[in-house]
């Protein structure tokens, strides 16, 4: 049997490298990657093969469906050559076009986001099998299977994932000091449109906070930094992020999937952007019930509650130990779902 699998964003090859590596004892797997972030880079330190697409970086929605149209026939040669019995991706719209084009092909998706309009509308129609977190809110009826905790499970979990804390000093770091990441991202993406993150102003505020308080300080960011920022750029290679998120004792970002990671990994995680309130992503609102993360969408209220953190004022974070005791192995669950499906 022949496993396509689409990765659009490093979460995906995190997300699928374990069921990847299952499945190739006995199955050919084939990985299609386009280029965002650091994905190509991540990809070539783990040494995994890839065939390469190059990815829109235009934030018009227009402009990204023209440009997924010229991509098109790239995606199906492949498909047309290997023949793949299963095509997966997290929910890309290349789910609607091998549907249509190759019908015999079994199509899965794994969407864990609510606000995806394309998604929960469109693409979920094209796909045979979907797979979403035990929490996930939206019912797509009898092809949706809901697997045991989050997504991240399936490369944070202890129990199958060995994740050695980063030795900072080989980067310049003092390792006495207590380390935070900052993570900002770029709002560019489809359903980015009309929300925030951080601003300039606040992103040095946050770096004046954890000066103040002598912390190591590493920024994470799709975006051009201020200036006097620059001194504070993440220079540690993109495979070693879990490392780093394992050894930092805060971590403040607008991203969706690092501050969950940050979370799992045992971080005082800060998550900061427009998507939190009344309807924000499920995950999110999992994560901090479990004491694990904390949401905000008023910088003030951020800025406040992390200094209480830092100075033992509040103590509103619980051992994510605790959380993964509870867990069950995702990899598996999901494995022997795909099998029976052949």
């Amino acid at each position: 049997m022949t496993y396509l699998f689409e990765l659009n964003h490093p979460k995906h090859f995190h997300q699928f490298k374990h069921i990847v590596s299952l499945l190739s004892a006995d199955n050919n797997v084939i990985i299609i990657a386009r280029e965002k972030e650091v994905l190509f880079n991540l990809l070539d330190e783990n040494y995994v093969e890839y065939i390469k697409f190059s990815h829109s970086k235009s934030g018009s929605i227009l402009k990204k469906i023209a440009y997924h149209l010229i991509m098109l026939r790239k995606l199906l040669v492949v498909v047309y050559k290997h023949r793949p019995g299963f095509f997966l991706s997290k929910a890309s719209v290349s789910t609607i076009f091998v549907k249509v084009f190759f019908p015999k092909c079994k199509t899965v998706i794994f969407p864990d986001s609510e606000v995806v309009w394309l998604t929960n509308k469109i693409v979920r129609r094209f796909a045979n099998k979907i797979f979403s977190p035990e929490n996930f809110t939206k019912n797509f009826g009898n092809k949706q299977i809901s697997v045991p905790g989050i997504f991240e499970n399936a490369y944070l979990s202890p129990k199958n994932n060995s994740i050695e804390p980063l030795d900072l000093s080989l980067y310049g770091y003092p390792t006495k000091k207590k380390t935070v990441l900052l993570r900002f991202v770029g709002w560019s993406a489809n359903h980015d449109v009309n929300q925030f993150g951080f601003t300039e102003n606040q992103k040095k505020r946050l770096v004046q906070l954890f000066s103040k308080y002598d912390f190591n300080i590493i920024i994470s960011t799709e975006s051009v930094l201020p200036n006097e920022l620059e001194i504070y750029k993440n220079p540690i290679p993109a495979s070693k992020m879990h490392s780093l998120l394992k050894v930092c004792q805060f971590y403040v970002g607008d991203s969706q999937t690092m501050a969950t990671e940050a979370a799992l990994l045992g971080a005082k995680s800060f998550r900061y952007n427009s998507f939190v309130g009344v309807n924000d992503m499920s995950n999110f609102k999992f994560l901090e019930k479990k004491g694990l993360l904390l949401n905000y969408n008023n910088f003030e209220e951020l800025m406040e509650s992390i200094e209480f953190e830092i100075e033992g004022k509040t103590f509103r974070f619980k051992d994510s130990n605790n959380y993964w005791n509870e867990c069950k192995d995702q990899n598996s669950f999901i494995l022997n779902h795909l099998i029976s499906e052949k």
